[in-house]
């Protein structure tokens, strides 16, 4: 699993108010730089208002060396770095008789033989029982700490909750090297230079919708941006779909290794997989999707507006992002950046660019950048239409939270007559988008 897209929709998955977060993404993007982490710490300093204390598993230098800085600096309250089996020395510690309980059974599963997930790469259940311990250590400590201070009030200056979630004050990147992208989606992964002022970065608004499980808001899901073009019915995900459901629209469905694992770890009880990868799938005959993604970014009562700035879309947006599930696919599954024809705004988007770096997984890029073109304009609510004219009755009207004067912008996706659903229908699992 990848840091990203799971990092641009921190809040579906973790609610507005999490304590403490983790990043244990080293197994997908093991030997690189630091750089894709430093962008899920911005983001979760963005989207997450309690600026939550961050646990990395993972005891890569330049990943370590990025936390320190970022601590140093303020940007972040606190972070550990706890490592897995590789900080242990196995010939001191496997040469002890008798070895120490929690080293016994070392290379023991805690589920049954014959159940799925016991890979050489997972971390057994003592192994899981160390890290359990690492992390424990440290919060020990945080409370001697909390003890010390509490007897001693009159030494310690503390930080009320209002400093403790105020937004920091970013610089520029501290990665040497950061993925090449367009710049639209450097600024949204990283911030955005403040007005032309010196090494001063913001980090702008970011809105996400995903069926991904587990959720927080089922209310935020892909089905509540779709205008139209949806196979209708409330069929359950663990039903397989038939090529008759991709002909009525856009399908929502996982893929079968999905499907077929889920139901090997439900005969073991679960296995503790709360996750599932639903997204909309779509073949040629699916036809056009049609959504409309809600303007949720800062109020605009701060300035005046003319007509042609009420109407660009990039007076309000800056920047889309879609992105597939991360899964194994055949080689000739849609590719998201060629196989796809995509309108946003009124205007097709002539080239769509992978998003390098962040998103990868098993050697693909799962996202890619489809941008806000110049002449794009916003709709509102009132007057948006399914590709078929209709106006959107009152009900339909619900599920996007809005008005009719809410703004938004209007976007049509259809598959290439290349696609086959036998090589793999082309997905969307996350639909991003930057507003200011």
């Amino acid at each position: 699993i990848p840091s990203f897209p799971y990092g641009f929709c921190l809040e579906h998955f973790l609610g507005r108010d999490p304590d403490v977060i983790s990043w244990d993404y080293s197994m997908n993007e093991q030997g690189k730089d630091a750089s894709v982490l430093e962008a899920f710490v911005r983001q979760a300093t963005q989207q997450l208002p309690q600026r939550p204390m961050l646990i990395m598993i993972d005891t890569n230098a330049n990943r370590m060396k990025l936390l320190e800085q970022y601590t140093d600096k303020g940007w972040l309250h606190d972070a550990i770095a706890v490592g897995k089996k590789e900080i242990i020395d196995e010939k001191k510690v496997f040469a002890m008789s008798p070895l120490p309980p929690g080293f016994q059974d070392w290379d023991e599963f805690g589920a049954p033989p014959n159940c799925p997930g016991r890979g050489s790469w997972h971390p057994k259940k003592q192994e899981h029982a160390l890290i359990g311990w690492l992390i424990a250590m440290h919060f020990v400590e945080a409370i001697e700490q909390a003890i010390v201070i509490q007897e001693n009030p009159k030494q310690h200056t503390l930080m009320d909750s209002r400093q403790l979630s105020q937004l920091p004050s970013f610089k520029a990147p501290l990665s040497p090297r950061l993925p090449q992208n367009d710049p639209e989606v450097t600024e949204l992964l990283f911030g955005h230079n403040q007005d032309g002022v010196e090494n001063e970065y913001i980090m702008k608004e970011l809105s996400c919708r995903t069926s991904f499980l587990p959720a927080t808001d089922h209310s935020k899901t892909i089905p509540s941006i779709v205008v139209s073009g949806m196979a209708e019915g409330d069929l359950d995900i663990m039903v397989d779909r038939t090529d008759d459901h991709y002909k009525e629209g856009w399908v929502l469905d996982v893929s079968k290794v999905e499907r077929d694992t889920k139901r090997k770890v439900e005969k073991c009880g679960g296995l503790g997989y709360i996750d599932m990868k639903i997204a909309l799938y779509g073949i040629p005959d699916s036809g056009k999707l049609r959504l409309w993604l809600p303007f949720e970014g800062p109020s605009h009562d701060h300035h005046e507006h003319g007509q042609s700035a009420d109407r660009n879309a990039k007076h309000w947006f800056d920047d889309l992002i879609i992105c597939e599930a991360n899964e194994k696919r055949d080689a000739e599954a849609c590719k998201l950046d060629q196989d796809m024809d995509i309108v946003v705004g009124g205007v097709p988007i002539p080239s769509i660019h992978p998003v390098e770096g962040a998103g990868e997984y098993l050697k693909r890029t799962t996202c890619v950048n489809v941008g806000v073109p110049k002449d794009a304009v916003v709709t509102t609510l009132g007057n948006v239409r399914t590709t078929e004219g209709r106006p959107l009755s009152a009900e339909d009207k619900k599920k996007f939270g809005g008005d009719d004067g809410s703004l938004g912008l209007v976007v049509d996706i259809a598959a290439k007559s290349k696609v086959t659903r036998s090589h793999g229908a082309c997905c969307l699992s996350h639909i991003v988008w930057e507003q200011h």
